[in-house]
């Protein structure tokens, strides 16, 4: 179990900084006439899993069956489900919250190089 609780708590970051790496090695341009677009689209997606994930946690916090009973029993197993929660919550919070963020904030002004990931 510790493993797959590892693989799980890594990958996310692991993922990132490949993608990351893939931009800069291929060089990829952000183009500032879908800038907007894949702003709003990060926006509501982020908003929908929002709205998903804390209906989930009512619901999860309201059950009263058997099999939750015994998972509320296990302290540990339930920290981490709720972890699990809180984690997703909190970094489609800050995604939402950064991406409008972006959308008040005027990129005309900034210089070319930004919109790319090479190094100078």
């Amino acid at each position: 179990m510790s493993n797959r609780l590892i693989s799980e708590k890594y990958f996310p970051a692991v993922f990132s900084f490949a993608a990351g790496f893939f931009a800069w090695y291929f060089e990829l341009k952000i183009q500032a006439s879908k800038l907007d677009g894949i702003i709003n689209s990060a926006i509501s997606v982020s908003a929908i899993l929002m709205g998903f994930l804390g209906t989930a946690k009512a619901m999860l916090l309201s059950f009263r069956s058997p099999k939750y009973t015994w998972l509320k029993s296990k302290p540990e197993a339930w920290k981490i489900l709720l972890g699990y929660f809180k984690r997703a919550l909190l970094s489609n919070f800050i995604l939402c919250a950064s991406s409008i963020l972006m959308m008040a904030t005027s990129f005309d002004k900034l210089p070319p190089n930004v919109y790319t990931y090479t190094l100078p």
